[in-house]
């Protein structure tokens, strides 16, 4: 992770995740895939003045994030973010999982940093 004076970012976490999958560490990588996601909706919670600290209100702030954008695929988005939440713990998923639904978690992480992105700016 990068030495900032802040706490790292989603930017952070999917950059040390990918580094982590390189080395072939699918545990630390699948830790840090999730918490880029985390820490993206935790944004997005913040400015919205919504709870997210804990699994619950992760969730319930996700769906709200769904319905507020009309879109109901960043449900999904959370639900392949939470296989590597649970991956780092028990490195279930073979390669060829982690390679597709990694991407789509990837994409995932920048939709929520853009939606960010556009709420820091407004």
């Amino acid at each position: 992770m990068p030495e900032t004076d802040g706490p790292p970012s989603a930017q952070d976490y999917l950059e040390a995740s990918d580094r982590e999958f390189a080395a072939g560490n699918r545990r630390p990588g699948s830790a840090l895939l999730y918490e880029a996601a985390v820490t993206a909706i935790r944004a997005i919670a913040r400015q919205r003045g919504w709870p997210a600290e804990s699994h619950r209100e992760l969730t319930y702030a996700t769906v709200r994030l769904a319905e507020t954008n009309g879109d109901p695929f960043m449900i999904a988005g959370f639900s392949s973010a939470e296989m590597f939440r649970d991956n780092a713990g028990k490195d279930f998923m073979e390669d060829y999982e982690i390679a597709i639904d990694g991407r789509a978690v990837h994409a995932y992480v920048r939709r929520l940093m853009s939606i960010a992105e556009a709420g820091a700016g407004g």
